[in-house]
């Protein structure tokens, strides 16, 4: 007998983008988002109109393709 897998797979190939962010005296944390909240253009304008507190840093990944990486200064570019 095998057991179920872990996690389900993804319909499709999708890049996630999540927030760190400095919520001061209480430490830092990763925003918590709703995933159909986690593309590049969602996260752009969440932190654009201040809806992240303190954002310091944005990592991007997809699990589909294996890879993650620190894209914090493209999304500087962008807001």
């Amino acid at each position: 007998m095998t057991s179920p897998p872990l996690a389900p797979k993804l319909n499709g190939d999708a890049t996630v983008y999540i927030v760190l962010s400095d919520f001061g005296p209480l430490g830092r944390a990763y925003v918590e988002t709703d995933e159909a909240a986690a593309s590049e253009r969602d996260v752009v304008s969440n932190i654009s109109s201040g809806q992240y507190p303190k954002p310091i840093r944005v990592v991007a990944f997809n699990t589909a393709e294996g890879w993650s990486r620190d894209v914090t200064e493209d999304m500087h570019k962008h807001c």
